[in-house]
């Protein structure tokens, strides 16, 4: 099932590269925090994943609400209560909106809350019992949005958030132990943030002085800290003689990035094809590769494809 996560963090705001190793589709929300979209059968566990790094990073303030929509998730956030997550169930979705007050919602400026209040409108489960006829001959558009809020119903995806296709760091008028040091930073860095992203090395190029470069593009890009900073330890060592060590003013490391591939999938279980859709969509949304399939007869449909949880799952 496709859940979004609403993020909210008192006065700050999440940074959106953070969250793509989990998601690609990352939005930071207009009244604070984030949106990040999940494609999980536990989004307890999912969401609590978020949160625990969240936190890590930010503080225990964060607060975390999972729902089907955007909607819901901001509101499920705001109205946590002492939980570190509130998750809104489909089913539970009006019953959690009823009694909240049409000021908490954010979606109408104070005009349209005295409008509605005349109608005996205060809260959202108010609301939802005004006929949507009547909604739309008072306000028009705006009255069809609100009778599809007042019910839970919003159609708005979480953007798709784009990764850069390149990574860039720089070792000024180092030398001898102090640009291994470098080296070993930049090497960190760099592996940091391919783990975050889900993202690998196509080509890594090393710019020097005058002009001069070296260039190593990788069938098999490196698969550890270790190799890749030993790939940049030769580079730079490489230059660094072409140079002449001493004359050189700076290295500029350019990193090609793409999709790391899924190196193997299984799923199995008793889901029919309308989830196996919802699969191959989260896969491509993912990592932006078209994933082939293969039917099954339907002798075999007891063990079609079913969802999958992305926080077992691993290229």
């Amino acid at each position: 099932m496709r859940w979004v996560v609403h993020l909210f963090v008192p006065g700050r705001v999440p940074s959106e590269d953070f969250y793509t190793r989990w998601s690609p589709r990352v939005e930071s929300a207009a009244s604070g925090g984030v949106y990040v979209e999940l494609f999980s059968g536990d989004i307890r566990k999912g969401a609590g994943e978020l949160l625990a790094r969240t936190r890590a990073v930010l503080g225990e303030e964060v607060r975390a609400g999972a729902a089907p929509c955007k909607l819901v998730a901001r509101l499920a956030s705001r109205h946590a209560g002492g939980e570190p997550i509130r998750v809104v169930f489909p089913e539970e979705v009006r019953a959690f909106l009823a009694p909240l007050p049409l000021g908490d919602t954010g979606w109408l400026d104070r005009r349209r809350r005295e409008e509605l209040a005349l109608l005996g409108c205060h809260t959202i489960g108010d609301l939802a019992c005004l006929p949507e006829k009547e909604l739309v001959r008072r306000f028009g558009a705006e009255g069809r949005r609100l009778a599809a809020w007042s019910r839970g119903e919003d159609d708005e995806r979480v953007k798709t958030l784009k990764l850069p296709d390149r990574w860039e760091g720089v070792i000024e008028r180092e030398g001898g132990e102090r640009l291994a040091s470098a080296l070993g930073y930049h090497a960190a860095k760099l592996w940091e943030y391919l783990e975050a992203t889900g993202r690998e090395v196509g080509e890594l190029r090393l710019d020097g002085p005058s002009g001069v470069s070296r260039i190593r593009r990788f069938l098999r890009p490196p698969s550890s800290p270790a190799g890749l900073l030993a790939v940049m330890t030769a580079l730079a060592g490489e230059l660094w003689r072409e140079t002449g060590g001493e004359a050189f003013s700076e290295f500029r490391f350019v990193a090609t990035l793409h999709p790391r591939p899924w190196r193997q999938l299984t799923l199995e279980g008793k889901r029919g094809g309308e989830d196996l859709e919802r699969v191959l969509e989260q896969l491509r949304d993912r990592r932006g590769l078209m994933i082939g399939r293969r039917l099954l007869p339907e002798s075999r449909r007891e063990k079609a494809l079913s969802l999958f949880d992305p926080f077992r799952l691993r290229s």
